[in-house]
């Protein structure tokens, strides 16, 4: 159970990673493009430009150097796309670092009530003391 902790904790990390929060600034550019792409707000073209930008496209030193200087990312990764103005990336971005965080923490609750379930059926006839009004009273047995 503790190993896998560890590796819900690195990939948790690694969604809220400098890396991973860029890329899901170029998701929401290219869903947000495409949304307007339908809708007839930009051309077709553009939107495919703008779902095409991968995180590969982007120089990550150059962007935490910028991002050092004016305090955050969106700015330095406009420059380097020199794209459409940014709309609501970060909060999105952000949303969408939550929702895979939150992901992997179901998951792992899931083992954890899995393990649990397991352990109260194995143990469902040992005896215990009971509880009532903060007292220890007659005993019972776990499953009860």
């Amino acid at each position: 159970m503790l190993a896998s902790l560890a590796i819900i904790h690195s990939e948790i990390s690694q969604i809220w990673s400098d890396r991973s929060r860029t890329a899901y600034y170029l998701e929401f550019e290219a869903a947000l493009a495409v949304a307007q792409a339908r809708a007839g707000i930009i051309p077709q073209e553009a939107a495919d430009a703008i779902a095409a930008q991968t995180i590969e496209m982007i120089n990550m030193e150059e962007l935490a150097e910028e991002t050092k200087a004016i305090g955050y990312p969106v700015l330095p990764l406009v420059r380097q796309l020199q794209l459409i103005p940014v709309k609501d990336v970060t909060d999105t971005a952000t949303v969408l670092q939550l929702r895979d965080t939150c992901r992997l923490v179901a998951h792992a609750i899931k083992g954890i009530v899995d393990v649990l379930r397991d352990l109260s059926r194995k143990y469902a006839d040992t005896p215990m003391a009971a509880r009532s009004n903060l007292q220890q009273a007659v005993p019972m047995t776990f499953g009860f």
